[in-house]
C-alpha cells in the first residue's frame, strides 16, 4: 500500500542562481517504498538524486548520481511524483538511505519511512529470506 504524504515540508536547494538561502516548500511528498527487487537481492545503500524544478513546481527532473542502480532509478521516479511551490527554477540534492534490518521475513512488511528534510528520506525494511 503506498502511502502518501500531503505536508508542507522545507526544503534547501543547492546552486539557484548563486542564491544558497531561498527556502523551497515541498507541497506534495510521496512516502517511498523499499524496491522489491532490492529487498529480495539484499540490495541497500545511499542514494544521491539531483531534482530540477520547475516554476510551476512540478519536478522537471530526477536523476539519481549515485548509489546502486536499482535504488537510484527507484528514488528519481518516486520524486518525480512530489509536487513543489511555485517560484523560479531551482536544483536540490536529495539524499535516500535504504537499509535493510534483522530478522529476516518471508513477507514484505511495509517500510519504516522517516523524512529528515531538507535533504534526507530513510526508507527501513527487513530482508527476505530465500523462498520468502
Amino acid at each position: 500500500m503506498l502511502r502518501i504524504l500531503s505536508i508542507l515540508i522545507l526544503l534547501q536547494p543547492i546552486g539557484f542562481f548563486g542564491e544558497d538561502d531561498v527556502p523551497v516548500c515541498a507541497k506534495h511528498v510521496e512516502s517511498p517504498q523499499y524496491p522489491q527487487l532490492a529487498r529480495l537481492a539484499q540490495i541497500s545503500g545511499d542514494v544521491v538524486v539531483k531534482v530540477s524544478i520547475s516554476t510551476e513546481g512540478t519536478v522537471a527532473g530526477a536523476d539519481g548520481i549515485s548509489g546502486p542502480s536499482l535504488l537510484r532509478d527507484y528514488a528519481a521516479q518516486n520524486l518525480k511524483k512530489w509536487v513543489f511551490d511555485r517560484g523560479p527554477e531551482r536544483v536540490l540534492e536529495i539524499q535516500f538511505n535504504f537499509k535493510l534490518q534483522n530478522p529476516p521475513t518471508k513477507y514484505a512488511p511495509p517500510p519504516v519511512v522517516t523524512f529528515d528534510l531538507p535533504d534526507h528520506v530513510e526508507i527501513l525494511s527487513s530482508y527476505s529470506t530465500p523462498g520468502g
